[in-house]
């Protein structure tokens, strides 16, 4: 287990110095790593749903605004959930750049392999339906009626399909995913590339009260590289609610704080505001993004307390 944190941290430090953010994503989706990964289970619940809204870069003009909505239900043979027959999902994700909308609906399944006491392999894959519209009214032309505007494509739908593997233990994550697998083969990266993810979480106890939370995420997109490291302190009590309180950097220059609160048994509350160091900072005041994941349905007698989520 060293060797392998030392060699993540390792990676980490190489992706430093490679470029800055390439594709929008929400920052909290270390709380329910299903947003990027079609494999993702969160093992005591049999529903969870969340909803994320992000104003990226506030005050600059057509930056992005994005909204995501996930639900995810896990599927037994029997009351008791004693066999599990795997877990469906969907996820529907929606991105508005200057007067572009992106519409995603993925449905997936994923399965939940146990491997030992220890250990449990999830595993999954999303088909896409990919929706693009361009509102050309919003356009400004120095020519009234100009035909290249009015004669152009308004609209059009394309397919994809996701896939990801999580392999998951008492302090430890592991996860791979492959976003838009479809755009790697057929060398068609016009409307969305193909993504690629491969993480890590770890979580140790500091004493009865407080734990340490990290996660380092390599991403790939083209010919673009990123590094994301995100370390908190979660602080759990009986008498109050849990509260966590973290920090993230993303290379290369985007820097961003985390808060994470249980409001009840169910329902969590995510918040994070980062801010880009880069050129853009004399244009945007940074970018808010708000979480809500409600988790319900609690499996009873899960042998899957030990898990890290």
């Amino acid at each position: 287990m060293r060797r392998i944190l030392l060699l993540l941290f390792a990676c980490f430090c190489l992706g430093v110095h490679v470029s800055a953010q390439s594709n929008i994503r929400i920052n909290n989706y270390w709380e329910n790593t299903y947003q990027i990964n079609p494999g993702a289970m969160i093992s005591e619940y049999q529903f969870v749903g969340s909803a994320a809204a992000r104003k990226q870069w506030m005050n600059f003009p057509g930056a992005p605004v994005t909204e995501y909505l996930t639900f995810t239900a896990k599927l037994f043979t029997n009351r008791t959930h004693s066999t599990q027959i795997g877990q469906l999902g969907i996820k529907v994700f929606h991105d508005r750049i200057g007067y572009t909308d992106l519409i995603n609906l993925s449905p997936s399944y994923s399965y939940s392999a146990r491997l030992n006491l220890r250990w449990a392999l999830n595993m999954g894959a999303a088909y896409k339906v990919q929706n693009y519209y361009y509102d050309f009214g919003e356009a400004t032309t120095d020519v009234t009626n100009d035909p290249a505007i009015s004669n152009a494509r308004q609209s059009w739908t394309v397919h994809n399909v996701d896939v990801g593997v999580e392999l998951v233990s008492y302090k430890v994550l592991f996860g791979v995913s492959v976003v838009n697998l479809i755009s790697l083969f057929n060398g068609d990266d016009e409307y969305q590339s193909n993504t690629n993810f491969a993480y890590a979480m770890y979580k140790g106890k500091l004493d009865r009260t407080f734990s340490l939370l990290s996660g380092l995420c390599l991403i790939n997109n083209k010919n673009i590289y990123q590094a994301e490291f995100k370390l908190s302190v979660l602080a759990e009590s009986r008498r109050f609610p849990d509260v966590e309180v973290g920090a993230f950097y993303r290379t290369r220059k985007e820097f961003g704080l985390l808060l994470g609160m249980d409001l009840n048994e169910n329902l969590r509350l995510a918040l994070s505001y980062d801010y880009n160091v880069s050129g853009i900072i004399h244009s945007s005041y940074g970018t808010p993004e708000v979480q809500l994941i409600w988790k319900f349905g609690k499996i009873k007698n899960c042998e899957c307390e030990e898990f890290l989520r």
